[in-house]
């Protein structure tokens, strides 16, 4: 049987990233045809746009704490926490611009709840397939036994 495992090698955040980013891909052609052929040129902006949106937000957090991994975790914290900050702050920035674009709103929401339940799932199968170790397994037994 093949070793179906994700390669850990970069990391178990560049391996969740591959998990929940080609999982999230998947809605997304199904969803841009369906809104092309619902809503024209508009649909089809809208249904990338809020894909996009989605894939951008969530892949930016793994990407930015593997590189923040390997400090303390105090910092961790703080990045973790002044990524979401900057990111939802970015939110309210985007959303009158988005309003005043020739794309179709329902179309960009449909997108985005589907790509995001779509990247959530392939986060946590990613995650739950990645087999870390939560022992020390060549550290000595306590009483000298092995």
């Amino acid at each position: 049987m093949p070793d179906t495992r994700p390669d850990v090698s970069a990391g178990p955040l560049t391996a969740m990233l591959r998990g929940a980013g080609w999982t999230a891909l998947a809605p997304v052609l199904p969803v841009a045809a369906a809104a092309s052929l619902g809503s024209g040129w508009a649909g089809l902006r809208g249904a990338l746009a809020g894909a996009a949106l989605v894939l951008a937000f969530s892949g930016s957090t793994l990407v930015i704490m593997r590189a923040a991994r390997r400090v303390d975790p105090f910092m961790t914290l703080a990045v973790a926490m002044a990524l979401y900050t900057t990111k939802a702050s970015l939110l309210f920035v985007a959303a009158p611009l988005l309003r005043d674009a020739a794309l179709s709103r329902p179309w960009a929401a449909a997108a985005a709840v589907l790509v995001s339940a779509a990247w959530s799932t392939g986060l946590v199968r990613a995650f739950t397939r990645l087999r870390l170790p939560v022992f020390d397994a060549a550290s000595p037994v306590p009483g000298g036994a092995r």
